[in-house]
């Protein structure tokens, strides 16, 4: 049988009274003058924790049972809770963990002044995940991505969330779980500024990183371009991010660097049909990419055929059929003088490219290209 609306708010207020104490307990013990009282006043503690526990455990089930529309006096058990016994209790995840779950609950249900349970349980958060590396500790980062935009990223104390937030872009845990890479894809998008400290991150993984990192941050890069569609966020990625892996791999100082870099790319140039691609690629590549091509470094030019041979076919499906023509004929033409280049291996790279073209895009080549 369910508790009418009275019982259950006395049953938030005997247990806000309980809580109270504890915390009051908890966070102001006394001072033992023997080991005596040093063994009464440590039982006392464990006791106060215990209540901790509980109270939270009981306010998330009362809570699931409200769901948006609580007591007002579990809002106050939900605020002590938060503001007492998260990071006021060092180390003690048997009373953080189901007051951090709690203050989820809240949010997930939308119940009344959620945004005041976030504060705290969101750094407690992401050093959970980054800590322990567990799905679902890194799900759980997922579930509150929304509460992260709440937060003031112009406040000076917000930089040890931000280095949490940059920690968590770089740890195994989330490049590996798909809940993790959408919740990196959403950091680029909790605040402008952290676009370019995250492609500093990136940056510095990919020398090292194997090829499972690479197609993660490929996947997230897009995401997170997808995901700011037509904001300046999305305008800061492109030309923060997005342009600089570019410009990387055309003059990446080794084959192997070029090849990570490329990885990374492929993360954007495999999702061509989904709208806006084609066109964002062909605003970036543009301007940079067959100038590379015909670069004086003959290690400049083998790398921007690689890049053009991953990105191939540059095109923009918004405009004429003339002016695609003409795009496609300029790339032939390049391929083609790379097939003739003085270094061996830009020729073997463009043959080998020329073949793979010929064989999956022969119905789209221009007359003009194939008359030559």
């Amino acid at each position: 049988k369910e508790l009418t609306r009275k019982q259950l708010q006395d049953v938030c207020s005997a247990l806000e009274l309980c809580l109270s104490e504890a915390i009051q307990l908890a966070l102001n013990p006394a001072q033992p003058q023997n080991d005596e009282e040093q063994a009464a006043i440590e039982a006392q503690l464990d006791e106060a924790l215990k209540v901790m526990r509980a109270v939270a455990i009981l306010a998330n089930d009362i809570l699931h049972t409200c769901h948006s529309n609580p007591p007002e006096t579990l809002q106050s058990i939900a605020t002590l809770l938060h503001d007492h016994c998260i990071l006021a209790l060092e180390d003690l995840p048997e009373v953080q963990d189901p007051v951090v779950k709690l203050c989820c609950s809240w949010w997930e249900l939308k119940a009344p002044g959620r945004e005041n349970y976030v504060p705290q349980s969101l750094p407690y958060l992401l050093v959970r995940a980054n800590t322990s590396g567990r799905a679902m500790d890194v799900k759980a980062c997922y579930t509150m991505r929304e509460g992260f935009t709440m937060l003031d990223f112009e406040d000076p104390c917000i930089e040890d969330i931000k280095r949490l937030l940059l920690q968590s872009a770089m740890h195994p845990a989330f490049l590996h779980k798909p809940e993790g890479r959408k919740f990196v894809a959403c950091i680029f998008g909790m605040d402008i500024s952290l676009v370019s400290d995250l492609t500093a991150v990136i940056k510095n993984q990919i020398p090292s990183g194997r090829k499972s990192a690479l197609d993660a941050y490929g996947e997230i890069i897009f995401r997170a371009w997808k995901d700011s569609v037509g904001s300046a966020t999305q305008f800061e990625i492109e030309n923060t991010c997005i342009l600089f892996l570019m410009q990387a791999a055309l003059v990446a100082a080794s084959p192997p660097l070029n090849a990570a870099l490329r990885q990374v790319l492929n993360g954007l140039h495999s999702q061509k049909r989904v709208a806006g691609v084609d066109a964002m690629l062909l605003r970036l590549y543009r301007p940079i990419l067959f100038r590379a091509l015909t670069a004086a470094n003959a290690a400049v030019r083998r790398n921007s055929l690689l890049v053009l041979l991953d990105a191939f076919p540059l095109r923009d499906p918004d405009t004429d059929a003339e002016e695609q023509d003409e795009l496609m004929t300029q790339q032939f033409a390049a391929l083609s003088e790379c097939m003739a280049d003085e270094c061996p291996l830009v020729r073997a790279a463009a043959v080998a490219g020329a073949a793979q073209v010929l064989n999956n895009y022969w119905e789209i080549i221009p007359a003009a290209a194939t008359a030559t």
